[in-house]
């Protein structure tokens, strides 16, 4: 009886063990089918973005003119609404102010130019009387060797070997004087070629200022504002 009952605790017990255990197995999942009535894919084309902007549009060709010199206005040959050809003189300014300064320049140019003129004339001269004094030298140099060696044999007396001496010494002094006055020379025609230069550059810049005061039309077109 005892056997019995105990078997069936056991029995009880193995049953509870498996009802308890934990599963680890996997349900299989079923995707739901849905249905497809039909597929419509997009037909094929280009799209092309479009912008809209608001604004005022001017003329690629407007031109804004200004002379490129100040002096007064002398004359104006046109008019708002007139139509102009290329090259055509719109406004004139007064040139006479540059004028003057051209002239003025140009009388300065004339005057150093001049001045080269003489200086030059001045050096070729001073260059054959170096040429001269340096013959003279050389002759006294070479007296005055000959009568060193003669004094060496008492063949000439002192007072002879001092006058050699004293022309020698003059002569010397004389060479180099004249190549001191053709140094300066050439450096004066230095000097005004360099200022004959500058002056050439200011009767260009001159007539350049008085080419100024004619307003030119760069390009044929229609005056829209005359100031």
């Amino acid at each position: 009886m005892v056997s019995a009952a105990i078997a069936l605790v056991g029995v009880i017990v193995l049953s509870a063990l498996f009802i308890f255990k934990p599963y680890s197995g996997r349900d299989d999942v079923v995707e739901k089918q849905w249905s497809v009535a039909s597929i419509t894919l997009p037909a094929a084309s280009s799209h092309v973005p479009q912008v809209h902007l608001y604004g005022q549009v001017e003329h690629s060709r407007l031109t804004q003119l200004s002379a490129a010199v100040n002096s007064h206005v002398e004359q104006v040959n046109v008019k708002e609404g007139q139509s102009v050809a290329a090259g055509q003189t719109l406004i004139q300014l007064d040139a006479r102010d540059f004028q003057l300064t051209k002239h003025m320049h140009q009388a300065d140019l004339d005057h150093v130019a001049a001045e080269i003129s003489a200086e030059k004339a001045n050096v070729a001269r001073l260059e054959k009387s170096l040429a001269h004094q340096q013959e003279l030298y050389d002759l006294a140099q070479a007296s005055l060797d000959r009568y060193e060696d003669l004094d060496q044999k008492s063949y000439v007396s002192k007072e002879e070997l001092n006058a050699k001496k004293r022309e020698y010494s003059l002569r010397s002094i004389a060479y180099h004087n004249s190549q001191h006055e053709l140094e300066i020379g050439q450096h004066r025609i230095a000097q005004l070629q360099a200022q004959q230069k500058k002056l050439t550059h200011q009767v260009e810049r001159d007539q350049l200022d008085i080419a100024y005061c004619t307003v030119l039309s760069p390009e044929a077109g229609e005056i829209t504002q005359v100031p």
